[in-house]
């Protein structure tokens, strides 16, 4: 056996037992500690969003149907811009809560409140002004772990941008100090760090505005989109650990009445809108390689007929968000046929080579669903709808 020398500083492989697995605060997606984004453009509702979240993670109900670790967590706002509308937000993001959750927040002594806490932040790239966020971050952390029943799980800081400050926004240096900055108040505090971001020019899912630094670095990046219906999409477009690469869900801003008598919005919810009708292809159309047609026809299946199956890390999923079940089905390969015939009768082996491929990897679990039908008969009749399926 070779004798590795001791190296200070380094680790040879064998030294030292596996970390413990990944906890996550929401889903399996936002981790217990590290950075993160959430990008989007004015208007997609992202600090209601960050608000949801917080408080999600301090009642204990699901995050857009995405379940929390457990009941109890205070957030911490650091914003650069739009403090005075924090109150109001605050309050209809509690109001929305169901009944029984704020129950459970008035049980572990925040009746009638979310342990959620605001404050002005600018300028931060100075090592000076981040210190003293810094320590008020640590004092808040430390006094909720003697005197309260749960600890500082997040901290949002609205914008970068605002709060931290750029000279040269497309600065790699400057970039790589924001961000270190931020992973600093992560391990400073233990809660997650979640920094809110707008999108740059490029139009493809998660481009950052900015410094690459910004895409490359945090553990996590979310997007938020606004679609032309009012209904938005969060979309993990960046996982560290790759169980929730791709995931999405859907929301909306609920309008309410604050009691001063003040129209405002919260996040809830929403599944996402069934994709159109698939239309028999015509004669001669070849069946694409990339099983686009196979994607199309399950999400419709799938948004019809809400499927729900466990995660491999154990949580429930549903069927608005298909993202899993549609990337294991763009590895399989498709025929090709020139005959109608064949075709439909390909599309639908295709199907169910992929609904077999599901179960076999445990990404969905074989059980009844409210119509007491198996996974593979909600794409099969999806399939007799829209004329696809062979005979026989």
């Amino acid at each position: 056996m070779t004798l590795f020398p001791t190296i200070d500083g380094f680790t040879f492989h064998g030294e030292q037992s596996l970390p413990d697995r990944t906890e996550y605060l929401i889903g399996d997606f936002l981790p217990m500690t590290g950075v993160g984004l959430l990008v989007g453009k004015p208007g997609t509702g992202k600090s209601f969003l960050t608000i949801a979240m917080a408080a999600a993670i301090a009642s204990g109900a699901a995050f857009l149907g995405q379940p929390v670790a457990a009941a109890g967590g205070a957030t911490m706002f650091i914003a650069g811009e739009g403090l005075e509308t924090y109150p109001s937000r605050v309050e209809a993001s509690y109001l929305g809560l169901p009944p029984e959750h704020r129950d459970r927040l008035a049980a572990m002594g925040c009746p009638d409140l979310l342990p959620v806490t605001w404050g002005y932040g600018c300028g931060l790239r100075e090592d000076a002004a981040f210190r003293l966020i810094l320590d008020r971050a640590v004092e808040l952390a430390s006094h909720l772990s003697v005197f309260a029943p749960f600890g500082l799980r997040l901290i949002v800081v609205d914008t970068i941008p605002a709060v931290l400050g750029f000279r040269d926004e497309n600065s790699a240096a400057e970039a790589q100090g924001a961000f270190n900055k931020l992973l600093l108040l992560s391990k400073a505090t233990g809660a997650f760090v979640l920094g809110v971001m707008h999108p740059g020019k490029n139009k493809k899912s998660g481009d950052v505005r900015g410094s690459g630094v910004f895409e490359g670095s945090p553990d996590m990046i979310l997007t938020a989109k606004m679609g032309a219906n009012g209904n938005g999409t969060l979309s993990v477009t960046k996982a560290r650990g790759g169980g929730a690469q791709n995931a999405s869900w859907g929301y909306r801003l609920v309008p309410i009445v604050l009691p001063n008598g003040d129209p405002l919005v919260y996040v809830d919810s929403v599944a996402r809108a069934p994709s159109a009708t698939i239309a028999p292809k015509a004669e001669g159309i070849r069946l694409t390689r990339d099983a686009s047609d196979v994607n199309r026809a399950l999400r419709n299946a799938v948004n019809n007929h809400p499927i729900s199956w466990q995660s491999p890390q154990g949580f429930t999923m549903f069927g608005t968000d298909e993202d899993a079940i549609r990337a294991q089905l763009a590895r399989i390969k498709t025929p090709t046929s020139t005959d109608v015939q064949r075709y439909k009768d390909a599309l639908r082996q295709s199907y169910k080579r992929g609904i077999d491929r599901l179960l076999q990897e445990n990404l969905i679990a074989e059980h009844d669903h409210d119509d007491g039908r198996k996974v593979y008969w909600h794409v099969q009749d999806n399939a007799d709808r829209n004329g696809l399926s062979g005979q026989g």
